[in-house]
């Protein structure tokens, strides 16, 4: 547990090649007329995790499709908002002592520049995400999701979610509040430490490290519904939903890196279904790619 409050950021494969380590994925075979592209992504604004390697705008643009965990453009905030509460009545105060409450308030003060008491009606799992996200670097004028998103449309590209705004929003909340308090509570880690893990987390998505970066992410403590809301279930529904839409057309798939590594994740999961999962490329650059949100250089690529 000491390490899954990051993993949410992931906003989360038995391989065939052992030393594959690659964050962008061929699929072809199996009737496709044309191969679609996987790549595992950040929610984040962190100009570290833009470092794609030259494979990666090659395959997006030739593809007819862009697909995101969900469709980004079709979230309300006001119904975002409306949805984050507590229930009626219900305050964070409910759930916390005192003394837990004022030592969280300080460490949102800290990250954020804002009061616990603010925030004392949103459901905890909320604030954990939030006070997670806020120790991330935010160079990038978009984060990589939302930047594969914008590409889409600039080139006319069909976009797509997996997912409803309310399946994610549900995966999220189907951790029992108590989990939820204790991940507040317990488990957010130092500004110090937070800034160790992020750098490691980083250095292991850089390299496309995906296993490790899987295994490292979860620990012997991470709560069983904790991995089955927002990883396992949630992989086995996106797999069955990519069928048909890369049978339909080209897409360029993008999924929190989470969700491709293990014997239960997207990777393996296409695979069982007859489809030919193979990596392209491989290690990051050393700097971000031209042309991408925040940067002053064109994309050639793209014009």
């Amino acid at each position: 547990m000491k390490r899954y409050l990051l993993a949410i950021l992931f906003t989360f494969s038995v391989c065939l090649y052992s030393d594959a380590q690659s964050l962008l994925w061929k699929i072809s075979g199996n009737g496709l007329s044309k191969p679609s592209y996987l790549y595992g992504t950040m929610h984040v604004q962190d100009e570290r995790a833009f470092r794609l390697n030259d494979s990666v705008l090659v395959a997006f643009d030739r593809c007819d499709a862009v697909v995101n965990e969900m469709d980004l453009d079709s979230i309300d905030p006001f119904k975002l908002l409306s949805d984050m509460m507590l229930d009626s009545g219900k305050t964070l105060h409910d759930f916390m002592t005192e003394k837990e409450f004022n030592k969280v308030s300080k460490k949102l003060m800290k990250a954020s520049g804002f009061s616990l008491e603010m925030f004392k009606t949103m459901q905890p799992i909320m604030i954990v995400s939030m006070m997670s996200e806020s120790q991330f670097d935010a160079q990038m004028a978009v984060a990589l999701d939302m930047f594969f998103q914008e590409r889409g449309k600039e080139q006319n590209k069909k976009l797509l979610g997996l997912e409803t705004y309310e399946e994610q929003l549900n995966a999220l909340l189907n951790i029992p509040i108590e989990e939820q308090v204790k991940m507040l509570t317990e488990k957010m880690p130092s500004e110090k430490k937070s800034k160790t893990m992020i750098d490691r987390m980083i250095e292991l998505y850089n390299t496309a490290a995906l296993e490790e970066l899987y295994d490292w992410s979860m620990d012997d403590e991470t709560g069983d519904r904790f991995e089955a809301s927002l990883l396992t279930e949630r992989n086995f529904l996106m797999a069955d939903r990519i069928v048909p839409i890369i049978s339909d057309q080209s897409s360029f798939i993008a999924l929190g890196a989470l969700h491709l590594p293990g014997e239960v994740g997207v990777i393996n999961l296409l695979r069982q279904k007859g489809f030919i999962v193979e990596p392209v490329g491989g290690i990051a650059k050393n700097s971000p790619m031209i042309g991408l949100p925040g940067s002053d250089k064109s994309d050639s690529s793209s014009k």
